[in-house]
């Protein structure tokens, strides 16, 4: 604030103007003394000049400020830019504006030439935000404050799996199948998620596998045959809204099997009309299938196809016959 004084000489005659800067407690920052609430000023000359001088006071303009968002709604992770506008009827203010979300301070800024003042929110959770500007009192305006309520929602997400192609290949009982996935945010949004994504089935609707969305790919391994419909989910966290995948089709066969007959040397030897003799025989599950197979495994005869004998499938086992007849 500027303010002419005038100053009388002691021998009379019209008065002299100085000028002075008022200060911010309502003074004057000029040479002079302070007393209480007034200013003696002096100055040189061929006479001495005194002046008492009136406190100037200080925020004597009202101001009205208005807070406004470039974005709102938001998602997390936007950036935001708010803007104050500081408004008088006695000139533009020039000054300080204070941005405010609820009661912590997220910015100190000044006005421009047109009482305009702005920043950029980078980090603003999810959730509803009172964002309030300060204009503070400076010179002859008043201060003055506006507010301006911010809603920030989750932001959208796209989870898509990557091999399908690869997918599109039927496996086998006991064949691991992975399943691998990409992520990714739907800009404005931005920031990193948790949580994790499931790998589903849309046919039965049973969660097959999961990993933490980070990881990229589960794998899961199929103990029966089945027609699959496999969707990835990302379940969503606060920040993050849940987002699942188009499905793709996926067909586990039966796995193949070899059976041995392990002692065949000693059944090359003949034997008589009842003697006993063992048929010894393994069992396996042909890569890449695995598992343990169930069912039974039987000794009959290629020729007449008569059937020997039946006994629960394993890894090995055998059955004793004793012939009857030649």
């Amino acid at each position: 604030l500027v303010d002419p004084l005038a100053v009388d000489r002691d021998r009379g005659g019209e008065p002299d103007t100085l000028t002075a800067t008022a200060d911010a407690e309502g003074g004057i920052a000029s040479p002079g003394v302070r007393v209480g609430g007034r200013y003696v000023v002096a100055t040189g000359g061929t006479s001495a000049m005194t002046a008492m001088v009136l406190p100037l006071t200080t925020g004597s303009i009202n101001t009205s400020t208005t807070v406004f968002s470039l974005a709102n709604p938001s998602v997390f992770g936007q950036f935001v830019t708010f803007g104050a506008t500081v408004t008088s009827s006695g000139g533009t203010p020039v000054g300080s504006v204070k941005f405010l979300d609820g009661a912590t301070q997220i910015d100190l800024t000044s006005t421009d030439g047109t009482g305009n003042a702005a920043f950029t929110a980078t980090s603003l959770t999810t959730g509803t935000h009172t964002i309030t500007a300060d204009f503070l009192a400076t010179g002859s305006f008043k201060a003055s404050s506006g507010n301006v309520t911010q809603t920030v929602n989750k932001a959208s997400t796209t989870t898509t799996i990557t091999n399908a192609a690869s997918l599109a290949t039927a496996t086998v009982v006991g064949q691991q199948i992975t399943v691998t996935w990409s992520f990714a945010i739907v800009v404005p949004g931005s920031g990193t998620p948790t949580g994790n994504v499931q790998l589903n089935d849309l046919n039965s609707w049973a969660i097959l596998c999961s990993a933490a969305v980070g990881a990229g790919q589960c794998s899961f391994t199929p103990s029966s045959p089945a027609s699959y419909n496999l969707a990835a989910a990302y379940v969503g966290d606060g920040n993050f809204h849940s987002s699942v995948s188009q499905f793709v089709a996926h067909t586990v066969n039966q796995a193949h099997t070899t059976t041995t007959i392990t002692n065949a040397s000693s059944l090359s030897a003949p034997t008589v009309v009842g003697q006993p003799f063992t048929v010894n025989w393994s069992l396996s599950v042909v890569s890449p299938g695995s598992g343990t197979p169930a069912g039974t495994v039987t000794v009959f005869d290629v020729f007449s196809e008569d059937i020997y004998c039946t006994t629960p499938a394993s890894g090995t086992g055998q059955c004793t016959i004793t012939p009857k007849f030649p």
